[in-house]
């Protein structure tokens, strides 16, 4: 509709002189394009009044104004817009102007970004002003102190050993607030100048790394624990192992349950330091990451290496073992003999007692009915008492005077009946203690069969171990394989 070919010559006003409709049939026409009718409308054309002629058609022409470009420097987005207003109102677009632009931002000291030639955030470097203690430097000129650490590159206090003119100085490191120039003096560094790194990071101690350390170890430690109690109870080959194996088995256990807790501790403390002093430094932290490696494998290393040079090998374990076998043999000894005589100071008491009970009380035909029930087993006792110490064996008559003293500890008439008789109450007693001291006594011959066994055992494996072709080697099943 804007073609002059169309609707004629456009007026001065943006307005069209009144175009006549020619009728034409439909799809009539060289070239069968349409041609509007009267009162026929198009965006932004407005009707004419009745002066305009019949079928005059008014276009709005678009009158745009943009205000300046904003913001007026480009930002860090990178794109600028304006706001554009179509003077006429036409309510049209077609020739509405950009209203966002695409823009370089242009580096400043005022941005709140590290960009440019800046060492810090909108500080340092040639254009932009000189940065604070703490903050990032490259050179002196960067900081306010004009004193920039050459190792961790962060800008420092003055001092009066910095080695620059700063603070007041009359001369460097010497004058104003530093001691006088007229004389050398030795300075010594402040003890402030120590945590300078600490301050400058801050310290934040990795409370959830220790947290699922202690968890760990703690898991470990009580597997191991389940674990050699399910040997004991359920694992048939470790069961049919000699007891010397079964500790051997054990003690390797432990021995690696102890050295990998401890190589997680030490791994632990090892990276806790670290974050600790370094974990709030960026910058640091990938700078020394090699120190945290090298120190845990160090540490590791240096704690096995302990480790075995302190423990026992297999002939310095073996002879302190026998000796140790040899010491509670002879303390098992000792004990058994105490409760020899023991037991025969309280048989003869029980067989001086019995026959005195029975001349005090033989012509008391209910007395004696109870007394019959003790009879046996005080006979008993008198036949152990005469074959103590002569090597017979006295198991059958012990085991016989045990089933007696049982029954009457689980005889509560019985127990009832002699309460009235002082003297059969006594010998009750006395069968019990001496039934108690018999099974200690078989308790304690048994652990004498034990270590003498253990005790050869040892021997046996000694022998093999101070041969120097033999390699003595434990397997994970428990068993022992020598190799010659």
């Amino acid at each position: 509709m804007n073609c002059e070919q169309d609707c004629g010559q456009c007026e001065f006003n943006g307005t069209i002189p009144e175009v006549n409709e020619t009728p034409e049939e439909e799809g009539g026409g060289e070239s069968g394009n349409f041609t509007p009718g009267v009162g026929a409308q198009f965006p932004g054309q407005q009707p004419l009044g009745s002066g305009a002629g019949v079928g005059a058609v008014a276009f709005c022409k678009e009158n745009w104004e943009c205000g300046p470009w904003t913001p007026e420097i480009c930002p860090v987005e990178q794109f600028q817009t304006r706001i554009c207003t179509d003077l006429n109102n036409c309510n049209t677009r077609i020739n509405k102007p950009e209203t966002v632009q695409a823009c370089i931002h242009i580096a400043s000291c005022t941005d709140g970004l590290l960009n440019g030639e800046e060492t810090d955030i909108d500080c340092g470097g040639p254009q932009c002003p000189a940065c604070n203690d703490g903050q990032k430097c490259l050179v002196g000129s960067d900081c306010l102190s004009g004193v920039c650490d050459p190792s961790f590159l962060v800008c420092l206090p003055p001092s009066c050993f910095d080695g620059v003119k700063n603070d007041g100085e009359e001369g460097v490191d010497c004058g104003g607030p530093c001691p006088s120039c007229g004389k050398p003096v030795l300075v010594f560094p402040p003890e402030i100048q120590a945590p300078t790194l600490i301050e400058l990071c801050g310290r934040s101690f990795p409370w959830i790394f220790a947290l699922i350390t202690a968890v760990l170890t703690t898991l470990i430690y009580l597997a191991t624990k389940l674990y050699i109690k399910n040997l004991h109870q359920n694992n048939r080959r470790f069961q049919r192992l000699k007891r010397l194996d079964q500790m051997r088995r054990i003690l390797s256990i432990q021995r690696r349950t102890f050295y990998a807790i401890a190589s997680i501790l030490f791994i632990n403390l090892a990276v806790s330091i670290y974050i600790y002093y370094l974990g709030g430094c960026p910058q640091f932290r990938e700078l020394f990451v090699w120190i945290i490696a090298l120190s845990t494998a160090f540490f590791t290393l240096l704690f096995y290496i302990l480790l075995r040079r302190l423990e026992f090998n297999e002939e310095k374990r073996l002879i302190h073992l026998k000796d140790m076998l040899a010491e509670n043999e002879k303390e098992l000894k000792r004990l058994y003999a105490v409760q020899q005589r023991q037991l025969l100071d309280l048989e003869n008491i029980a067989e001086g007692n019995a026959e005195a009970f029975v001349r005090k009380y033989r012509s008391f035909e209910n007395v004696m009915k109870l007394y019959s029930r003790i009879e046996p087993g005080l006979k008993a006792v008198g036949r152990l008492a005469s074959l103590r110490g002569s090597g017979k064996s006295t198991d059958s008559l012990e085991t016989q005077f045990n089933d007696m003293a049982k029954s009457l500890k689980d005889d509560e008439d019985y127990a009832e009946a002699i309460q009235e008789y002082r003297e059969l109450k006594e010998l009750v007693n006395l069968i019990l203690r001496l039934s108690d001291h018999y099974d200690k006594r078989r308790q304690l011959f048994e652990q004498l069969d034990q270590n003498k066994e253990l005790l050869q055992e040892v021997e046996t494996d000694l022998n093999r171990a101070k041969k120097p072709e033999m390699e003595h080697k434990i397997l994970k099943d428990g068993k022992t394989e020598d190799k010659l």
